[in-house]
């Protein structure tokens, strides 16, 4: 099966990936939050009446300002998702394969968010999740990965749904790229070979 097959938009499909962003970020920002939470956990009132005073070196400062900026901008991009995901007159039913479709769906838009493209590539097989994955990066291969942080090209790939070591090395094996590779420090060209890559992989046994 290739991108496209499946119509995400019918149904509940859609409004599924929607919350299943929500989901992916929910868990993101109360990782977030409970690292905030243990930077300060000097300052609860029951902590400062027994130590009479607290002390915070400006490394920890940081880092939790830091933390504090990340739960902000994830709210932001859970209240934009959350607008879209406006309940039906029905009782949501919807299959695993539906909402893949959505996700792929979501990657051919071009989505250079690295929240996104990570849960996407998890509900998706290679045969569907390869080409996808490929037609996004090549509707602009530099700007796409630009805000992947560190995520290295083995990750990314390893996570799929059916992942495989093996298949992952193939796929950088034939584009001339190291696993460790960061998607970010990947140039125009050797991003386009990797797309090559992932097309002839995604049906290959």
């Amino acid at each position: 099966m290739t991108p496209g097959t499946t119509s995400a938009a019918d149904d509940g499909a859609k409004p599924a990936w929607s919350l299943a962003q929500l989901t992916w970020l929910a868990e993101a920002a109360a990782t977030c939050a409970q690292r905030v939470c243990d930077q300060l956990d000097s300052f609860v009132p029951a902590a400062l009446h027994a130590e009479g005073g607290v002390e915070l070196d400006t490394d920890r400062w940081h880092a939790v300002l830091n933390d504090v900026s990340t739960l902000r901008e994830t709210a932001e991009q859970m209240d934009m998702i959350a607008a879209t995901a406006t309940p039906g007159d029905h009782a949501l039913a919807v299959t695993i394969d539906e909402i893949a479709g959505a996700a792929a769906e979501a990657l051919m838009e071009g989505n250079s968010d690295l929240s996104t493209v990570e849960l996407a590539v998890r509900l998706l097989d290679r045969e569907r999740g390869f080409p996808a994955l490929a037609f996004a990066i090549e509707l602009d291969p530099l700007g796409s990965v630009a805000g992947w942080d560190e995520t290295t090209v083995g990750e990314l790939l390893n996570a799929f749904r059916d992942g495989n070591p093996r298949r992952t090395a193939a796929v950088c094996a034939a584009a001339g790229v190291n696993e460790e590779a960061r998607w970010a420090g990947l140039g125009w060209g050797t991003l386009l070979d990797v797309c090559a890559s992932l097309r002839l992989a995604a049906n290959q046994s």
